[in-house]
């Protein structure tokens, strides 16, 4: 049998790569958000980007990790709490509740509570 190379472009691979990758959607009063875990079931995740709509309508593009509570062990995550990303001197927390935070030197800049929802087919194109 004759092998015949197969041709997969990188787009495509990329693509099938991003459509394992969890990726969801913030949505509260004054923002919204686009945020994708760039780890494959792995609880502390590392590497999470956040797209963040401000109420002016700029695109904020944020880089963070996972929070995660420890195990009784102190070594061992046991189950994640939200995400954590810094920025210029402030930190944008993520509840897995859909609570957005915004801190500048441990002081609450705003705070909304909204919803974290699993991103559709179509959240993840965009």
């Amino acid at each position: 049998m004759l092998a015949v190379p197969v041709s997969v472009s990188h787009a495509s691979y990329v693509q099938a790569a991003e459509s394992r990758y969890l990726s969801l959607v913030l949505k509260t009063s004054h923002y919204s958000g686009k945020l994708t875990e760039h780890c494959i079931d792995d609880v502390a995740c590392n590497h999470v980007t956040l797209g963040l709509r401000l109420p002016d309508g700029k695109l904020l593009n944020l880089s963070g990790r996972r929070l995660v509570a420890m195990c009784a062990d102190g070594a061992t995550p046991c189950h994640p709490l939200g995400y954590v990303f810094l920025r210029q001197g402030l930190r944008y927390e993520v509840s897995d509740e859909g609570e957005l935070t915004i801190t500048k030197q441990n002081k609450v800049v705003t705070s909304e509570s909204g919803t974290l929802d699993r991103a559709s087919a179509s959240d993840r194109t965009h």
